[in-house]
């Protein structure tokens, strides 16, 4: 009990909130603006339009997630030992990214007309005219990778929330001028676009000085960012892999309600930046033991926090879908409860899957993870034809439970301790409102 209670301390004092609440702020206006963009999206297209927007520009954030894949942690390594020629290690790695996306371009384009066969041809052509983008958002999170390396935080934030805060007000004058997908999706290609020139007065004062001697062969750059793609991979995949499935096998109208009512369910992730911080900031610094003890306290908070959102989300919800997405979204409740449970276990996943990387192990994590996207993948091509979006939503809710239940199973083999208690006592809810006054 000891331990538990100065771990506590630990994470609430020594100016932690304040960062605390800064890192929680900003990712509750980043959901604000996702949150505000999808429901003018859905209020103006309908689910029909919402499922097209959907499925069209899910291919260029798709293409310049893998065409990056690896560069992050390359770029951000090789500059960190290579700190005389970080330019030329940029510019690599830039080429690097160029010719990724370049081949995943061409894989989506043959991609394309398979998965969208039931779509019409505009839709089609949209989805071809949308490639190009892929190369701006590379572009976008190369720059974003590059504020990293050069640790200038303030410009990764903003580069971050740039693009959203341009969207909401082009979307809005778009869907004005005439409400239909199309004019959806231009908007985000203008504002996305827009965003990537934006940042690069940023870039080039981040830009790294002239070399003072040769940089390493762009073939030992790649080979890193060969090893490191695979976590990179597996992480866009299972970011995209459901909607990815579910083109081909749903109409654009489930698609679109499918679309919306996943993304109102994340919002029961909010609490994750808070949980995050406060693992990552203490957990690096001690044994095993007190690792665990972290961990333990952050899941029993998160088992808080997840039970009360989903009381006051399952309360609301069929009236929140129906007054915030419209009519034909509020049908939807039962597929909305069921992605809401999945983001509550997720999220206890998550803290879990920090436990290990603290402790040196995320190859557990990342194997798990690519269980889960392969089992939930192989799911929902069985079962959405069969049962639809329910179908589809209640694989992700069990695929989610089974990663949850392998993760605190492994503690034991890994840490050599016991799972230990993982639902909150009284005492520990007494103590959790204590820390934070």
């Amino acid at each position: 009990m000891s331990l538990i209670s100065s771990t506590w301390s630990r994470l609430v004092r020594r100016g932690n909130m304040r960062h605390l609440i800064m890192t929680l702020g900003g990712q509750i206006g980043l959901t604000a603006l996702n949150l505000a963009t999808g429901i003018v999206t859905a209020r103006m297209l309908g689910p029909d339009g919402r499922g097209v927007y959907a499925a069209v520009t899910l291919w260029p954030m798709l293409i310049a997630t893998f065409g990056v894949a690896g560069t992050g942690n390359a770029l951000i390594y090789a500059s960190s030992q290579e700190s005389n020629s970080r330019r030329a290690v940029a510019i690599q790695t830039a080429l690097i990214v160029l010719a990724q996306t370049a081949i995943v371009s061409l894989i989506a384009s043959a991609l394309i007309p398979l998965t969208m066969q039931h779509y019409e041809r505009s839709a089609l052509l949209l989805s071809f005219l949308m490639i190009p983008l892929a190369f701006s958002n590379a572009a976008h999170m190369l720059f974003k990778n590059l504020f990293v390396a050069r640790g200038d935080f303030s410009s990764f934030n903003f580069a971050t929330i740039l693009p959203q805060i341009l969207f909401l007000p082009a979307l809005c004058l778009f869907l004005y001028v005439a409400p239909t997908a199309r004019n959806a999706i231009l908007s985000l290609f203008s504002a996305s676009l827009l965003g990537t020139i934006l940042i690069l007065p940023l870039v080039r004062k981040t830009w790294p000085p002239k070399d003072s001697k040769l940089g390493p062969k762009i073939g030992k750059l790649f080979s890193f960012s060969l090893r490191a793609a695979p976590a990179d991979l597996s992480a866009g995949l299972a970011g995209f892999a459901d909607k990815l499935v579910l083109v081909p096998l749903v109409s654009a109208e489930a698609l679109g309600i499918y679309t919306v009512t996943f993304s109102f369910s994340r919002l029961i992730m909010i609490p994750s930046a808070l949980l995050s911080t406060l693992m990552y900031s203490r957990m690096l610094g001690g044994d095993h033991q007190h690792a665990k003890a972290i961990h333990d306290l952050v899941f029993r908070a998160g088992v808080v926090l997840m039970a009360v959102t989903l009381l006051f989300l399952l309360l609301v919800d069929r009236l929140a879908l129906t007054i915030v997405y419209g009519p034909a979204f509020g049908a939807a409740v039962i597929v909305f409860r069921i992605l809401a449970l999945e983001a509550a276990i997720s999220l206890l996943s998550q803290i879990t899957s920090q436990l290990f990387v603290a402790v040196g192990r995320p190859g557990l994590t990342s194997a798990l993870q690519g269980l889960y996207t392969l089992g939930y993948v192989l799911g929902i091509a069985v079962f959405a034809p069969i049962y639809g979006l329910t179908g589809a939503a209640a694989v992700l809710a069990a695929c989610s439970l089974l990663r949850c239940a392998a993760l605190l199973m492994l503690i034991p083999r890994v840490l050599s301790m016991p799972v230990g208690r993982l639902y909150p006592t009284p005492g520990d809810i007494k103590r959790l409102l204590g820390g934070l006054r």
